[in-house]
Protein backbone atom coordinates (compact mmCIF):
# COMPACT_ATOMS: atom_id res chain seq x y z
CA UNK A 1 0.00 0.00 0.00
CA UNK A 2 1.13 3.32 -0.63
CA UNK A 3 1.27 5.53 2.48
CA UNK A 4 -0.85 8.62 2.54
CA UNK A 5 0.93 11.65 2.92
CA UNK A 6 -1.09 14.97 4.95
CA UNK A 7 1.04 17.66 2.57
CA UNK A 8 -0.30 15.55 -0.61
CA UNK A 9 -3.65 15.55 0.99
CA UNK A 10 -4.01 19.31 1.12
CA UNK A 11 -2.24 19.71 -2.18
CA UNK A 12 -4.57 17.63 -3.78
CA UNK A 13 -8.02 19.36 -1.94
CA UNK A 14 -6.61 22.60 -2.54
CA UNK A 15 -6.45 21.93 -5.99
CA UNK A 16 -9.95 20.19 -5.90
CA UNK A 17 -10.91 23.79 -4.36
CA UNK A 18 -9.22 26.00 -7.22
CA UNK A 19 -10.32 23.80 -10.05
CA UNK A 20 -14.26 24.03 -8.04
CA UNK A 21 -14.43 28.07 -8.23
CA UNK A 22 -13.19 28.17 -12.19
CA UNK A 23 -15.48 26.01 -13.03
CA UNK A 24 -17.97 28.50 -10.99
CA UNK A 25 -16.52 31.32 -13.24
CA UNK A 26 -16.47 29.52 -16.56
CA UNK A 27 -20.29 28.69 -15.43
CA UNK A 28 -21.35 32.12 -15.17
CA UNK A 29 -19.43 33.51 -18.29
CA UNK A 30 -21.52 30.69 -19.74
CA UNK A 31 -24.92 32.00 -18.73
CA UNK A 32 -24.01 35.67 -19.33
CA UNK A 33 -22.62 34.50 -23.10
CA UNK A 34 -26.47 32.66 -23.12
CA UNK A 35 -28.40 35.54 -22.23
CA UNK A 36 -26.50 38.31 -24.41
CA UNK A 37 -26.58 36.01 -27.43
CA UNK A 38 -30.56 34.55 -27.03
CA UNK A 39 -32.57 37.33 -25.59
CA UNK A 40 -35.88 36.42 -24.76
CA UNK A 41 -37.83 36.29 -27.54
CA UNK A 42 -40.90 34.67 -26.25
CA UNK A 43 -44.38 36.18 -25.50
CA UNK A 44 -44.71 39.41 -23.43
CA UNK A 45 -46.74 40.28 -20.62
CA UNK A 46 -49.93 41.07 -21.27
CA UNK A 47 -50.46 44.25 -21.94
CA UNK A 48 -53.12 46.28 -20.18
CA UNK A 49 -56.18 47.00 -21.86
CA UNK A 50 -56.64 50.48 -22.83
CA UNK A 51 -60.41 51.26 -22.45
CA UNK A 52 -61.68 54.59 -24.24
CA UNK A 53 -63.45 57.56 -22.69
CA UNK A 54 -66.90 56.46 -24.89
CA UNK A 55 -66.63 52.94 -23.66
CA UNK A 56 -65.87 53.82 -20.14
CA UNK A 57 -68.79 56.17 -20.46
CA UNK A 58 -71.17 53.53 -21.84
CA UNK A 59 -69.97 51.04 -18.93
CA UNK A 60 -70.89 53.74 -16.73
CA UNK A 61 -74.46 54.04 -18.22
CA UNK A 62 -75.26 50.62 -18.29
CA UNK A 63 -73.67 50.38 -15.37
CA UNK A 64 -74.38 51.89 -12.20
CA UNK A 65 -75.43 55.47 -13.46
CA UNK A 66 -78.15 53.80 -15.08
CA UNK A 67 -79.60 52.08 -12.43
CA UNK A 68 -80.70 55.24 -11.04
CA UNK A 69 -84.37 56.46 -12.23
CA UNK A 70 -85.57 57.84 -15.59
CA UNK A 71 -88.39 60.40 -16.33
CA UNK A 72 -91.22 59.50 -18.37
CA UNK A 73 -91.59 62.82 -20.66
CA UNK A 74 -93.96 60.69 -22.79
CA UNK A 75 -97.29 63.07 -21.51
CA UNK A 76 -94.96 66.20 -21.97
CA UNK A 77 -94.87 65.49 -25.87
CA UNK A 78 -98.11 66.73 -26.60
CA UNK A 79 -99.83 67.29 -29.92
CA UNK A 80 -98.86 71.10 -29.60
CA UNK A 81 -95.67 70.29 -29.30
CA UNK A 82 -95.45 67.75 -32.44
CA UNK A 83 -97.44 70.17 -34.57
CA UNK A 84 -95.35 72.71 -33.79
CA UNK A 85 -92.14 70.82 -35.35
CA UNK A 86 -94.29 69.96 -38.12
CA UNK A 87 -95.80 74.05 -38.86
CA UNK A 88 -94.52 75.69 -41.69
CA UNK A 89 -93.12 78.35 -39.32
CA UNK A 90 -89.79 78.54 -38.41
CA UNK A 91 -90.17 80.56 -35.26
CA UNK A 92 -92.46 77.73 -34.37
CA UNK A 93 -89.97 75.03 -35.47
CA UNK A 94 -87.55 76.87 -32.90
CA UNK A 95 -89.93 77.30 -30.10
CA UNK A 96 -90.99 73.32 -30.91
CA UNK A 97 -87.08 72.70 -30.89
CA UNK A 98 -86.72 74.80 -27.37
CA UNK A 99 -89.07 72.94 -25.15
CA UNK A 100 -87.72 69.31 -26.02
CA UNK A 101 -84.31 70.76 -24.66
CA UNK A 102 -86.04 72.39 -21.74
CA UNK A 103 -88.11 69.09 -21.32
CA UNK A 104 -84.61 67.11 -21.10
CA UNK A 105 -83.50 69.40 -18.52
CA UNK A 106 -86.52 69.38 -16.25
CA UNK A 107 -85.82 65.88 -16.12
CA UNK A 108 -82.21 65.64 -14.65
CA UNK A 109 -81.53 64.46 -18.45
CA UNK A 110 -82.13 61.02 -17.42
CA UNK A 111 -85.91 59.80 -19.48
CA UNK A 112 -87.28 57.08 -20.44
CA UNK A 113 -87.63 56.16 -24.37
CA UNK A 114 -91.49 55.91 -24.15
CA UNK A 115 -93.47 58.16 -26.47
CA UNK A 116 -89.55 59.27 -28.16
CA UNK A 117 -90.76 57.65 -31.25
CA UNK A 118 -93.36 60.08 -32.40
CA UNK A 119 -91.08 63.01 -31.38
CA UNK A 120 -87.85 61.56 -33.46
CA UNK A 121 -90.12 61.20 -36.41
CA UNK A 122 -90.89 65.08 -35.88
CA UNK A 123 -87.38 65.97 -35.50
CA UNK A 124 -86.07 63.81 -38.09
CA UNK A 125 -88.00 66.28 -40.44
CA UNK A 126 -86.10 69.17 -39.61
CA UNK A 127 -83.07 68.15 -40.42
CA UNK A 128 -84.35 68.35 -43.85
CA UNK A 129 -85.32 72.05 -42.86
CA UNK A 130 -84.35 75.33 -45.27
CA UNK A 131 -82.93 77.55 -42.37
CA UNK A 132 -79.36 76.12 -41.12
CA UNK A 133 -79.62 77.71 -37.59
CA UNK A 134 -82.79 75.11 -37.30
CA UNK A 135 -80.63 72.11 -38.49
CA UNK A 136 -78.37 72.93 -35.97
CA UNK A 137 -80.70 73.74 -32.97
CA UNK A 138 -82.15 70.09 -33.99
CA UNK A 139 -79.37 68.97 -33.69
CA UNK A 140 -78.28 69.64 -30.66
CA UNK A 141 -81.59 68.67 -29.39
CA UNK A 142 -81.49 65.18 -30.67
CA UNK A 143 -78.02 65.00 -29.18
CA UNK A 144 -79.21 65.90 -25.87
CA UNK A 145 -81.91 63.27 -26.16
CA UNK A 146 -79.75 60.74 -27.28
CA UNK A 147 -77.86 61.35 -24.10
CA UNK A 148 -80.68 61.57 -21.95
CA UNK A 149 -82.26 58.34 -22.87
CA UNK A 150 -79.36 56.28 -23.12
CA UNK A 151 -78.88 52.98 -24.58
CA UNK A 152 -82.51 52.98 -25.04
CA UNK A 153 -82.24 55.40 -27.66
CA UNK A 154 -81.45 52.50 -30.39
CA UNK A 155 -85.10 51.25 -30.17
CA UNK A 156 -86.23 54.67 -30.53
CA UNK A 157 -84.59 55.35 -33.44
CA UNK A 158 -87.57 55.67 -36.22
CA UNK A 159 -84.56 56.11 -39.05
CA UNK A 160 -83.43 59.54 -37.40
CA UNK A 161 -79.87 58.68 -37.21
CA UNK A 162 -80.00 58.24 -40.71
CA UNK A 163 -81.25 61.71 -41.04
CA UNK A 164 -78.35 62.64 -39.27
CA UNK A 165 -75.79 60.97 -40.64
CA UNK A 166 -76.66 62.55 -43.94
CA UNK A 167 -76.48 66.17 -42.64
CA UNK A 168 -72.69 65.51 -43.14
CA UNK A 169 -73.70 66.61 -46.83
CA UNK A 170 -74.47 69.91 -46.07
CA UNK A 171 -72.07 72.56 -47.40
CA UNK A 172 -72.32 74.46 -44.08
CA UNK A 173 -68.61 73.61 -41.94
CA UNK A 174 -70.64 74.58 -38.59
CA UNK A 175 -73.48 72.04 -39.69
CA UNK A 176 -71.30 69.23 -40.33
CA UNK A 177 -69.70 69.90 -36.86
CA UNK A 178 -72.60 69.76 -35.38
CA UNK A 179 -73.35 66.48 -37.16
CA UNK A 180 -70.17 65.04 -35.36
CA UNK A 181 -71.25 65.99 -32.14
CA UNK A 182 -74.23 64.47 -32.61
CA UNK A 183 -72.80 60.83 -33.80
CA UNK A 184 -70.42 61.56 -30.92
CA UNK A 185 -73.10 61.28 -28.44
CA UNK A 186 -74.80 58.70 -30.25
CA UNK A 187 -72.22 56.12 -29.71
CA UNK A 188 -71.44 56.89 -26.61
CA UNK A 189 -74.77 55.07 -25.52
CA UNK A 190 -75.05 52.90 -27.91
CA UNK A 191 -72.58 50.78 -29.77
CA UNK A 192 -70.69 51.12 -32.78
CA UNK A 193 -71.78 48.10 -34.43
CA UNK A 194 -75.27 48.84 -34.08
CA UNK A 195 -74.59 52.54 -36.08
CA UNK A 196 -72.43 50.14 -38.88
CA UNK A 197 -75.79 49.65 -40.78
CA UNK A 198 -76.57 53.21 -41.04
CA UNK A 199 -73.17 54.22 -41.99
CA UNK A 200 -72.59 51.61 -44.42
CA UNK A 201 -76.33 52.64 -46.23
CA UNK A 202 -74.86 56.36 -46.10
CA UNK A 203 -71.76 55.84 -48.00
CA UNK A 204 -73.75 54.81 -50.75
CA UNK A 205 -75.74 58.12 -50.63
CA UNK A 206 -74.33 60.18 -53.56
CA UNK A 207 -76.01 63.18 -51.44
CA UNK A 208 -73.40 62.83 -49.16
CA UNK A 209 -70.89 64.81 -51.16
CA UNK A 210 -67.11 64.19 -51.04
CA UNK A 211 -66.41 66.38 -47.60
CA UNK A 212 -69.23 64.62 -46.14
CA UNK A 213 -68.06 61.33 -47.48
CA UNK A 214 -64.24 62.38 -46.19
CA UNK A 215 -65.61 63.54 -42.83
CA UNK A 216 -67.17 60.46 -42.12
CA UNK A 217 -64.56 58.29 -42.75
CA UNK A 218 -62.58 60.06 -40.79
CA UNK A 219 -64.70 59.77 -37.69
CA UNK A 220 -65.07 55.96 -38.43
CA UNK A 221 -61.13 55.60 -38.31
CA UNK A 222 -61.54 57.51 -34.63
CA UNK A 223 -63.56 55.08 -33.48
CA UNK A 224 -62.26 52.03 -34.92
CA UNK A 225 -59.27 53.26 -33.36
CA UNK A 226 -60.60 51.96 -29.45
CA UNK A 227 -61.13 48.34 -30.84
CA UNK A 228 -59.21 45.73 -30.75
CA UNK A 229 -61.90 43.66 -32.79
CA UNK A 230 -65.53 44.13 -34.56
CA UNK A 231 -66.93 41.98 -36.72
CA UNK A 232 -69.31 43.97 -37.99
CA UNK A 233 -67.27 46.30 -39.34
CA UNK A 234 -66.86 44.08 -42.47
CA UNK A 235 -70.40 45.78 -43.59
CA UNK A 236 -68.05 48.89 -44.47
CA UNK A 237 -65.44 47.18 -46.36
CA UNK A 238 -67.79 47.73 -50.28
CA UNK A 239 -68.33 51.41 -49.34
CA UNK A 240 -65.10 51.69 -48.54
CA UNK A 241 -63.46 49.76 -51.86
CA UNK A 242 -66.02 52.18 -54.00
CA UNK A 243 -65.11 55.48 -52.21
CA UNK A 244 -61.07 54.38 -52.91
CA UNK A 245 -61.96 55.13 -56.39
CA UNK A 246 -63.20 58.44 -55.97
CA UNK A 247 -62.48 61.69 -57.52
CA UNK A 248 -61.56 63.23 -54.77
CA UNK A 249 -58.08 62.86 -53.12
CA UNK A 250 -59.27 63.32 -49.54
CA UNK A 251 -62.33 61.03 -50.05
CA UNK A 252 -59.55 58.10 -51.32
CA UNK A 253 -57.22 58.85 -48.20
CA UNK A 254 -59.45 58.86 -45.70
CA UNK A 255 -61.06 55.53 -47.17
CA UNK A 256 -57.63 54.20 -47.47
CA UNK A 257 -57.31 54.74 -43.60
CA UNK A 258 -60.25 53.34 -42.91
CA UNK A 259 -59.76 50.14 -44.90
CA UNK A 260 -56.56 49.37 -42.49
CA UNK A 261 -58.45 49.87 -39.67
CA UNK A 262 -61.42 47.38 -40.93
CA UNK A 263 -58.43 44.67 -41.97
CA UNK A 264 -57.12 45.20 -38.39
CA UNK A 265 -60.75 44.92 -36.57
CA UNK A 266 -62.20 42.19 -38.73
CA UNK A 267 -59.32 40.25 -39.47
CA UNK A 268 -57.32 39.18 -42.86
CA UNK A 269 -59.40 35.91 -42.91
CA UNK A 270 -63.06 37.65 -42.61
CA UNK A 271 -61.28 40.49 -45.48
CA UNK A 272 -60.56 37.70 -47.58
CA UNK A 273 -63.58 36.25 -48.19
CA UNK A 274 -65.82 39.23 -48.21
CA UNK A 275 -63.24 41.04 -50.54
CA UNK A 276 -64.21 38.94 -53.47
CA UNK A 277 -68.05 40.01 -53.54
CA UNK A 278 -66.42 43.87 -54.68
CA UNK A 279 -66.72 43.75 -58.73
CA UNK A 280 -64.62 46.10 -60.87
CA UNK A 281 -61.69 48.52 -61.02
CA UNK A 282 -62.56 48.64 -56.86
CA UNK A 283 -61.24 45.19 -56.22
CA UNK A 284 -57.96 45.61 -58.15
CA UNK A 285 -57.07 48.89 -56.18
CA UNK A 286 -58.49 47.38 -52.76
CA UNK A 287 -56.33 43.73 -53.68
CA UNK A 288 -53.06 46.42 -54.85
CA UNK A 289 -53.48 48.14 -51.29
CA UNK A 290 -53.72 45.04 -49.33
CA UNK A 291 -50.73 43.74 -51.05
CA UNK A 292 -48.74 47.70 -50.25
CA UNK A 293 -49.73 47.48 -46.70
CA UNK A 294 -48.60 43.64 -46.19
CA UNK A 295 -51.52 42.61 -45.32
CA UNK A 296 -52.52 39.63 -46.96
CA UNK A 297 -48.87 38.02 -47.58
CA UNK A 298 -50.58 34.88 -49.44
CA UNK A 299 -52.30 37.44 -51.91
CA UNK A 300 -49.38 39.01 -52.07
CA UNK A 301 -46.86 35.82 -52.46
CA UNK A 302 -49.82 34.52 -55.16
CA UNK A 303 -49.47 37.51 -57.58
CA UNK A 304 -45.87 36.91 -58.70
CA UNK A 305 -44.31 33.19 -59.43
CA UNK A 306 -40.58 31.58 -58.64
CA UNK A 307 -38.31 30.35 -60.92
CA UNK A 308 -38.04 26.43 -60.65
CA UNK A 309 -34.78 25.46 -59.56
CA UNK A 310 -34.70 28.79 -57.38
CA UNK A 311 -35.20 28.07 -53.45
CA UNK A 312 -37.66 29.96 -52.02
CA UNK A 313 -37.34 33.08 -49.28
CA UNK A 314 -38.92 30.63 -47.07
CA UNK A 315 -36.86 28.40 -47.13
CA UNK A 316 -33.77 30.08 -46.81
CA UNK A 317 -35.59 31.14 -43.63
CA UNK A 318 -35.49 28.24 -42.22
CA UNK A 319 -32.36 27.04 -43.11
CA UNK A 320 -30.86 29.91 -41.74
CA UNK A 321 -33.16 29.36 -38.55
CA UNK A 322 -32.31 25.58 -38.21
CA UNK A 323 -28.20 26.67 -38.55
CA UNK A 324 -28.94 29.09 -36.01
CA UNK A 325 -30.15 26.55 -33.65
CA UNK A 326 -27.32 24.18 -34.31
CA UNK A 327 -25.00 26.78 -32.66
CA UNK A 328 -27.14 27.53 -29.82
CA UNK A 329 -27.39 23.45 -28.97
CA UNK A 330 -23.71 23.48 -29.18
CA UNK A 331 -23.44 26.53 -26.85
CA UNK A 332 -25.76 24.48 -24.92
CA UNK A 333 -24.12 21.01 -24.89
CA UNK A 334 -20.96 22.88 -23.47
CA UNK A 335 -22.58 24.83 -20.82
CA UNK A 336 -24.07 21.19 -19.49
CA UNK A 337 -20.74 19.56 -19.60
CA UNK A 338 -19.36 22.47 -16.96
CA UNK A 339 -22.24 22.08 -14.83
CA UNK A 340 -21.87 18.62 -14.59
CA UNK A 341 -18.24 18.51 -13.98
CA UNK A 342 -19.05 21.19 -11.52
CA UNK A 343 -21.40 18.65 -10.07
CA UNK A 344 -18.76 16.08 -9.51
CA UNK A 345 -16.01 18.59 -8.01
CA UNK A 346 -18.57 19.70 -5.60
CA UNK A 347 -19.56 16.32 -4.18
CA UNK A 348 -15.74 15.44 -4.39
CA UNK A 349 -15.05 18.15 -1.71
CA UNK A 350 -17.75 17.34 0.33
CA UNK A 351 -16.63 14.21 0.88
CA UNK A 352 -13.41 14.77 1.91
CA UNK A 353 -14.49 17.33 4.16
CA UNK A 354 -16.30 14.99 5.74
CA UNK A 355 -13.87 12.07 5.41
CA UNK A 356 -11.62 14.31 7.90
Amino acid sequence: MLCQCPIMEIISTSFMFALYVCLVLLGNIAVDAECEKNPFEGAAAAPKKTVKATDFVSSVCCGGLDSLPREDISRKITLALLKGLESNDWKAHLESIEAVSKIVDEANKRIQPTGIVELFGALRARLYDSNKNLITATLTSISALASAIGPGVEKANNGILSGVIKCLGDNKKSTRESTMITLDAWVVVTHLDKMVPYITASLTDAKLGAEGRKDLFDWLSRQLTGFAELPDAIQLLRPVAVSMMDKSADVRKAAEACLRDIVRVCGTEMVMKNVRDIQGPALAIVLERLKTHSAFPEVHENTRTVPAGQPSKTGSKIGKSNGHASRHGSRSVSSVLIYYLLYFVHINLLVRFYNG
